[in-house]
């Protein structure tokens, strides 16, 4: 008899230690990624990521901090609680935010970024118990004060305020804005340079550049030029056209990297780097 207890003891344990482990997958060991490796995957949902973050006043880059830690990225993720998609979403979550199917990537985000926006209403913007509330539920935080005792929970506000600091987004109080929610053209790959900022004429496309290296090299030498939005964009055109404010006017190939720019919202910016038109434009250049 003691034998089988021992046995059945070790297959509970292996079970526990399996769905625990699932749902760590999503979370954590996805959060020890570096910055660039987290925007990286966070690029194959850009657009929408932006749509929702844009509607529902969010900064993206919170989004993107929470789907980190909730799924590492992966639309088909399940936890053991029965969460289930990008922001893993609970069955009652769901209905609440009108998410029908919960593994269609886009209405995920769409439910997951609305329930961001009204806890971050809920708890007036205090980043941790908008954090606790969205792992363990706005009654939980409301019955604690603030968030609540539980050892997953802390580890999982402890998590996201990492991933929102490699960002560059770490902020104690959030706000809703719908102006500024969504960072400049092409964010999500580029646009969290520790470089100072310098006047956009300075950024010129590099000449005579193998098609090899090309995307490497449009990387570094147009790093803060995606940091600008798309109005900036706009203006510096404008500027260029009426010669006032720029200083010197932008080369040809400058204005055409800032119209593909413009008209590539819902690619990545490797892709953008990696296609013929680049390609094309660094070989006229």
């Amino acid at each position: 008899m003691r034998p089988v207890k021992s046995l059945l003891f070790l297959i509970m344990t292996s079970v526990t230690t399996l769905l625990f482990s699932q749902h760590a997958v999503a979370g954590k060991s996805c959060a020890t990624l570096d910055r660039h490796n987290i925007l990286a995957r966070a690029a194959k949902y850009q657009s929408t990521i932006n749509k929702y973050s844009a509607l529902y006043g969010v900064d993206n880059r919170f989004v993107i901090a929470v789907m980190t830690n909730e799924s590492c990225f992966k639309p088909r993720a399940r936890s053991y609680k029965g969460a289930k998609g990008l922001m893993q979403l609970m069955p009652a979550a769901a209905e609440r935010f009108g998410v029908r199917d919960r593994y269609h990537p886009e209405q995920n985000i769409r439910g997951g970024v609305k329930y961001l926006a009204f806890l971050i209403r809920r708890f007036n913007g205090d980043l941790p118990r908008v954090i606790a509330g969205y792992h363990a539920g706005e009654g939980n935080v409301a019955k604690y004060g603030g968030v609540p005792p539980f050892r997953s929970t802390r580890n999982y506000v402890r998590n996201v305020s990492h991933v929102l600091r490699k960002l560059g987004a770490y902020q104690p109080r959030l706000t809703l804005n719908r102006a500024s929610a969504v960072a400049p053209v092409g964010q999500l790959l580029s646009r969290l340079s520790n470089k100072p900022s310098l006047p956009l004429h300075h950024y010129q496309l590099p000449k005579q550049v193998s098609h090899r290296a090309a995307p490497k090299r449009v990387a570094k030498n147009n790093d803060r030029l995606l940091d600008l939005s798309l109005p900036q964009l706009e203006q510096a055109q404008h500027n260029n056209h009426s010669n006032a404010g720029v200083g010197r006017s932008l080369s040809m190939p400058m204005l055409n990297t800032i119209n593909l720019l413009k008209e590539s919202t819902d690619d990545s910016t490797e892709a953008l780097l990696d296609s013929p038109s680049v390609a094309k434009l660094l070989h006229s250049s």
